[in-house]
């Protein structure tokens, strides 16, 4: 607050501030003062997902799924604000749209926070969001599947690897064609090996290596010197903070110590 006050440019980590209220505070004084706020969604920043939005056109489902091993950090807040909130920025960035609906639920083992939780989120732009992050994976994960008007597309975020496939230019243009080949063929079952092949076109792309830390902290540089919003502004922020705060406020959890599922509104009390 202070640094914003002064007209300083800020880049914060994420999330933008421990509850919703703060981070609207901190977003409409950088507004106010006219000062650059850029937020820390560094996930938007790696050439995996920067190659992932090149091969989306309009996202139909996206499937975001985000786990780890228990760190025993940041065991002041849930899994929601750990980690989901990265995969919720990436989703509002590839949508471009706010969200309609959200069901969750999830479930406390070590806590006291969610150590686990899901969710499904309706976009207006009518998408369907399946979210899951969890600290309480053997091992790490960090994937991105999207259904859309092109095709499918899925990220790996740790090995920076992105798999699409789409139907090929013969049957892009005459989508009965597999009904008629599966017809005229005697044994329909020897066409499997064909899908992938013949029917549905399918690439792998390895993004760079570079570090998405060092792409974030040139940008920040870059708008304080160009005077240009940047990729992840304060009020990108608060959008994601909005949808974790209703995620979590119709949690449903399950915890592990008193084997009952609590209400959001009995755990608060």
């Amino acid at each position: 607050k202070p640094f914003l006050e002064s007209g300083q440019a800020v880049l914060i980590e994420k999330p933008l501030a421990h509850d919703l209220d703060t981070a609207l505070r901190l977003h409409r004084l950088s507004q106010f003062r006219r000062g650059l706020l850029q937020v820390g969604h560094v996930e938007r920043f790696n050439p995996a997902f920067e190659l992932l939005q090149q091969q989306v056109g309009r996202p139909l489902y996206i499937r975001c799924q985000r786990f780890s091993p228990y760190s025993f950090r940041s065991m002041d807040i849930g899994v929601v604000h750990d980690l989901m909130i990265h995969d919720i920025d990436l989703v509002l960035s590839l949508t471009g749209s706010e969200v309609v609906s959200v069901d969750s639920f999830g479930a406390v083992a070590i806590g006291p926070h969610e150590d686990m939780a899901t969710a499904r989120l309706r976009m207006s732009c009518g998408a369907v969001v399946d979210l899951t992050a969890s600290r309480l994976n053997p091992t790490a994960e960090r994937t991105v599947q999207v259904w859309s008007d092109r095709g499918f597309a899925g990220v790996d975020l740790t090995t920076r690897q992105v798999t699409s496939w789409a139907p090929c230019a013969a049957l892009a243009a005459a989508p009965t064609m597999v009904h008629d080949v599966i017809a005229a063929t005697p044994n329909p079952l020897t066409l499997k090996d064909e899908v992938f092949t013949k029917w549905i076109t399918r690439e792998v792309q390895q993004a760079p290596a570079d570090d998405a830390l060092t792409a974030e902290l040139r940008d920040f540089v870059g708008s304080i010197r160009e005077g240009r919003r940047p990729r992840v502004s304060g009020a990108d922020a608060v959008a994601a903070m909005e949808v974790a705060d209703r995620v979590l406020s119709g949690l449903s959890c399950w915890s592990w110590q008193s084997g009952a599922v609590q209400p959001r509104a009995e755990r608060v009390a």
